[in-house]
């Protein structure tokens, strides 16, 4: 089901992109397309989330959004199954860490 404007407008706001919403994606940084696709997974209540290094190209912030993000998405019955590089704090209740 797509989200109504009033929800994706909330979900932009809530990754700090509220003000740019009438920019096309081009036209934003690296990071605020990242900030992008933080508020897709805000909106979509997919319950298993596939994820290719979602902290690449977020500052500070943006990670600990991203963070917040999945704790929300686990605490209430979701999966991810996240490929990344970099520690995710907090660590998913139940992780399988494979390689170095």
């Amino acid at each position: 089901m797509a989200a109504d404007a009033q929800a994706r407008r909330a979900a932009l706001a809530r990754v700090g992109l509220e003000k740019r919403r009438h920019l096309q994606a081009r036209w934003l940084s690296a990071g605020q397309r990242r900030r992008i696709g933080l508020a897709r997974l805000a909106l979509d209540r997919a319950p298993v989330w596939a994820l290719d290094e979602p902290l690449t190209a977020l500052d500070d912030e943006g990670q600990r959004l991203f963070e917040s993000l999945l704790t929300e998405h686990i605490a209430g019955g979701g999966v991810a199954v996240i490929a990344t590089h970099h520690p995710l704090a907090p660590a998913p209740a139940r992780e399988l860490r494979l390689g170095a």
